[in-house]
């Protein structure tokens, strides 16, 4: 499938094993998903709307992961070295959507945050109130460097 053919829209796979989803980019990526799924190719707050007409029309999520774009010192680098576009989150507040809402009874809802310790304490005491959910866990996920050394 072509990007465009997927971008906005829940993509579901109601089977009961796992589907692959190939989407031609150069190079070409395959996404393998879980039976019994659904996803959305989108960004926030564009993605809101299809999230909430799919939650009102079929159930709520179990999980939702969210990787948001942070802004960081090393992505601006990134862009200013070899001048990619990425687009970061200037106001999470405000740009992170509702997942509340979407998220089904007992569901979970993972975020992954930068390592800084202000947006962390923003996500945990602002932005799960917001979103009625509550901290069970935290994961600290360490980058370890081709050589063996810790990344920071």
């Amino acid at each position: 499938m072509r990007i465009e053919d997927v971008h906005g829209e829940i993509m579901s796979n109601p089977n009961d094993t796992m589907a692959r989803l190939t989407i031609l980019l150069t190079p070409p990526q395959t996404f393998h998903i879980p039976a019994r799924s659904s996803f959305i190719f989108d960004k926030f707050p564009s993605a809101s709307s299809a999230l909430t007409s799919y939650t009102l029309n079929s159930s709520r999520f179990d999980i939702i992961i969210l990787d948001p774009p942070w802004y960081n010192n090393s992505v601006s680098r990134l862009k200013n070295k070899k001048n990619v576009s990425y687009q970061t989150m200037d106001n999470l507040l405000v740009q992170l959507p509702p997942v509340g809402n979407w998220l089904a009874s007992g569901g979970i809802v993972g975020v992954w945050c930068t390592n800084n310790l202000r947006k962390i304490n923003t996500v945990k005491a602002t932005i799960f109130k917001r979103w009625e959910v509550e901290l069970v866990a935290e994961w600290i996920w360490l980058k370890v460097h081709y050589s063996g050394g810790i990344c920071h």
